[in-house]
């Protein structure tokens, strides 16, 4: 039997330095009610959307992250029957760069990130503990849906390939807004958008990579 589920990627665009809180919030909920009035049942946000990338130094201030999963959880307290994956830094007894499954008014689950990059303008290991247990799966629109953070599915050994094992039909693959590359003509490089090994697996993609046409890093 056919099984169909919509994805809807949420071009949130860049964090500016005098967006509040408040204003990012509602360009979240905006873009989830566009999403499901058209009938995604699944509606996918970058990495760290409810900070921005990269947050840097602010990681280190226990009330930045604080507020970030006060404003998940307001968030998840929104949502309804199309799910949405919302990316933020989990606060427990580690610091994890994780992405929320949020539906029908609360969390559903949490993926964290496996595989941290640590070079050229990367310095997640400063900041976020890996993830050491494989990421599980969600059932969304009778669907099993993996999720996938960035450097996770770059690593022909990462956790992907776990979650093609156990079955998994769509691996959503979200990354921060400024990781695009183009060629001379400014067009968009093919070879960026799907790592090559991926076309080995039996199960679709949904890579969400770009929100705006800033593909410049700012550091506060």
């Amino acid at each position: 039997m056919s099984r169909t589920v919509t994805v809807a990627a949420a071009q949130l665009g860049p964090i500016q330095r005098d967006d509040t809180r408040a204003d990012v919030v509602e360009r979240l909920l905006a873009l989830l009610r566009g999403a499901a009035g058209r009938g995604a049942d699944l509606v996918v946000f970058p990495e760290l959307a409810l900070t921005g990338y990269p947050p840097e130094d602010l990681l280190l201030k226990p009330a930045f992250v604080a507020r970030a999963n006060e404003t998940l959880e307001k968030l998840a307290a929104r949502t309804g029957r199309c799910a949405a994956v919302v990316g933020f830094p989990e606060a427990g007894r580690d610091l994890f760069n994780a992405a929320a499954v949020c539906a029908q008014g609360k969390v559903q689950g949490i993926y964290r990130k496996h595989l941290l990059p640590n070079y050229a303008v990367f310095d997640e290991e400063r900041y976020f503990e890996p993830w050491p247990g494989d990421g599980p799966l969600f059932l969304i629109g009778g669907v099993r849906v993996g999720i996938s953070i960035c450097e996770d599915a770059w690593s022909p050994s990462g956790p992907i390939l776990t979650q093609a094992a156990a079955g998994a039909d769509i691996i959503q693959f979200d990354e921060p807004a400024f990781n695009v590359f183009f060629d001379e003509e400014g067009k968009p490089t093919e070879d960026f958008y799907v790592p090559p090994y991926i076309r080995r697996y039996p199960f679709l993609l949904a890579k969400l990579d770009r929100s705006s046409d800033n593909l410049s890093l700012c550091f506060d």
